[in-house]
């Protein structure tokens, strides 16, 4: 008796059951051990964006120490233009 396999190439092994369930086995743990790496990449990623956040923040507050009186500072007006805005014009 044999089992059919879907390894995801395409293509379709066959293998005795034993043998499936090793392979099944080893997928798995191919699976996990990636995820694992997956789960650690992302939770470095996560504290250099909180590293990030921070240093901008410090930042902020470092600048707005320098200028106690802001009255005389005005938002940016910052919008979103078409691309086909005159603005945008190479011309």
């Amino acid at each position: 008796m044999l089992v059919l396999i879907d390894p995801a190439s395409g293509y379709y092994l066959e293998k005795s059951p034993m043998d499936g369930v090793e392979y099944s086995k080893r997928k798995v743990n191919l699976l996990r051990n990636n995820m694992e790496k997956l789960i650690e990449v992302i939770s470095q990623k996560r504290k250099q964006v909180q590293q990030v956040r921070t240093f901008q923040s410090s930042l902020l507050q470092l600048h707005l120490s320098r200028f106690p009186n802001r009255d005389h500072i005005k938002p940016l007006n910052l919008r979103c233009w078409p691309s086909n805005h005159p603005s945008f014009s190479s011309s």
